[in-house]
């Protein structure tokens, strides 16, 4: 489906152009343009002279580097061709000459429209001392310098932010510079020719068609190309995702377009494999009626497009994302993850996913950097619930919870005990469940837990803070059966004792704040949840010793202190004289 490019490799080497309606404007951006480059390189411009003739614009430059104060002579051209070798050999002979007058001297040669094979041949033949402080700036340099400047998307990453937008082979590439900003023109193949185009940002996000029709009116080159709407075409395909085929007339009245642009990208699209197109009989090509193929490859098509943009949600809550997710997710992810997760992982590893944008880009696409190795088992599973956690800040996952089926309320409640906790969450069905801490990570004092009684811990202790009280207690004994650390163990009593409160079951949870200050009788909470528990039994003695034991251990704990002074005005109360 992706379609290959063309093998010709001047053809694929992007080119710089200045676009502009007339030679003396084009002069005039080209020395804005050698300006803003010689202020990327570190260089401050002391003088330049533009001449434009016919042939094009030469600029003659003269800079300072800003560091140094070292002078640096400049040419540049931008003919209608590649500037070819004479032109470099001239301008080779006049540095040599101002050299010898200035020995820290360095020449630049500006081509955006790049050096012919001549020119570069010369180049690479000479053998003069000089050579070294004669640079060529074509479009490769040229670019170069624009991206660690950080003033263009690098050219490298460039062709996964194209995919995702267009899955057409690929044309010849330029980076235009245009009233002072800089967009990059992508062409793309119909029947092994470059007759599309279309306009992207420097940094790699469409434009609107207009922009590519003023570029197509001053570029003589371009006018026998067509400009694919780039933005219309994903509105037909966040129209689409409903799974209702649809024609070009009922597309073009719910986007509010002209009926032949919407049949263009529509063509297209099914020229790229994305749609399906039902021939209605003796009708015009406007009522063909077009749907989303239903194959998973589609949908990772889309979802490069979509899950790191501002649909992302969306997307993922979609009749189609949720079809192709429930049967093509699982199957895909055991081939991308074989080996690096096990069987018994994977269902939670598509729960994670399939809930949440930012995970199912990681499940997809993320690579590691150079030189890392691949998360795998719990810290994979681990890296996509960050993911997943990172997500329920944002609005727009109700949809895609309602989606799958998960109840959103409940999820952000889970995932605020979670951070309270601070492990890491996975989605599961309708509640989140705790994952392993990654390897290194301390888990407080005393023995270290197995990753199973830890999450046990983790678990009583989240489902406890979103009142879960039933659940809460059976984690809680599970882990409890496990342990036999005195500083764990008093936290699973104490933890199990304020769930037996909340269910008003008073006697189990002083029984369970005994226990744990069996194994600690310093710890204060659990004095002063027993003192409250025997004042709801009406043991007031009980709950007046509890609670001054817990000042004792802490003279600053508000709790008790607080308690105490509510028994002493219930006591001032009792003591008044009843009125007559």
């Amino acid at each position: 489906m992706s379609g290959k490019r063309v093998p010709q490799d001047r053809e694929l080497l992007p080119l710089v152009r200045i676009v502009a309606p007339s030679r003396r404007e084009r002069g005039l951006a080209f020395d804005a343009f050698a300006r803003l480059l010689l202020d990327a390189a570190g260089y401050s411009p002391t003088k330049t002279r533009l001449s434009v003739t016919p042939g094009g614009a030469l600029l003659d430059i003269r800079a300072k580097e800003k560091a140094t104060a070292h002078p640096l002579l400049g040419e540049g051209r931008v003919p209608a061709r590649e500037v070819g070798p004479e032109e470099i050999r001239r301008f080779f002979r006049r540095f040599r000459l101002e050299r010898r007058q200035a020995k820290r001297l360095t020449a630049w040669a500006l081509a955006p429209g790049g050096f012919s094979r001549a020119a570069l041949a010369w180049f690479d033949r000479l053998a003069d001392p000089a050579r070294s402080d004669f640079r060529l700036y074509g479009p490769e340099r040229i670019l170069h310098l624009l991206t660690r400047a950080g003033l263009v998307h690098d050219p490298l990453d460039l062709d996964a932010v194209v995919r995702a937008r267009c899955i057409l082979p690929l044309g010849p590439r330029a980076l235009l510079y245009m009233q002072g900003q800089f967009l990059w023109l992508q062409t793309a193949l119909v029947n092994r020719r470059p007759a599309l185009l279309f306009l992207l940002t420097a940094e790699g996000e469409p434009l609107p068609r207009r922009v590519a029709e003023e570029i197509r009116r001053l570029e003589p080159s371009l006018r026998d190309k067509k400009p694919y709407d780039i933005l219309l075409r994903e509105k037909i395909l966040l129209q689409l995702l409903s799974l209702q085929p649809l024609d070009a007339e009922a597309l073009a009245a719910a986007l509010k377009e002209s009926v032949p642009d919407v049949l263009m990208v529509l063509q297209l699209l099914h020229r790229e494999g994305l749609l399906s197109c039902h021939q209605l009989p003796r009708r015009p090509r406007k009522q063909n009626r077009y749907a989303l193929v239903p194959k998973f490859p589609v949908f990772l098509d889309l979802a490069r497009q979509f899950l790191t943009g501002p649909q992302r949600f969306t997307f993922l809550a979609s009749p189609f994302a949720s079809q192709q997710i429930r049967e093509g997710l699982l199957g895909h992810l055991q081939m991308r993850f074989s080996g690096r997760l096990p069987e018994h992982d994977l269902p939670e590893a598509v729960r994670l996913a399939s809930a949440s944008p930012a995970a199912l880009a990681y499940a997809l696409f993320e690579e590691p950097a150079p030189g890392t190795s691949a998360p795998a088992g719990a810290a994979l599973i681990a890296e996509l619930a960050r993911r997943f956690l990172r997500d329920t800040e944002e609005p727009g996952l109700d949809a895609v919870l309602a989606a799958r089926g998960i109840r959103s309320t409940l999820t952000r409640v889970t995932v605020k005990a979670a951070a309270v906790q601070e492990p890491y969450f996975a989605a599961a069905a309708e509640s989140l469940r705790t994952l392993p801490k990654p390897a290194g990570t301390p888990t407080g004092p005393g023995t270290p837990l197995s990753p199973e009684v830890e999450t046990a811990l983790e678990l009583g202790a989240a489902t406890m803070h979103m009142a879960e009280y039933d659940h809460a207690i059976a984690y809680l004994e599970r882990a409890i059966k496990e342990l036999k650390d005195p500083h764990w163990l008093k936290t699973a009593w104490n933890n199990k004792g304020l769930c037996h409160f909340h269910k008003r079951k008073y006697a189990e949870a002083i029984d369970c704040f005994n226990e744990a200050l069996k194994h600690d009788p310093m710890l204060k909470q659990a004095w002063f949840n027993k003192a409250v528990c025997l004042r709801e039994v009406g043991d007031s003695t009980g709950s007046i010793r509890c609670a001054k034991r817990a000042l004792e251990i802490d003279p600053h704990y508000k709790e008790p202190r607080d308690l105490l002074h509510r028994f002493q005005q219930a006591q001032a109360a009792s003591a008044l004289p009843a009125r007559t």
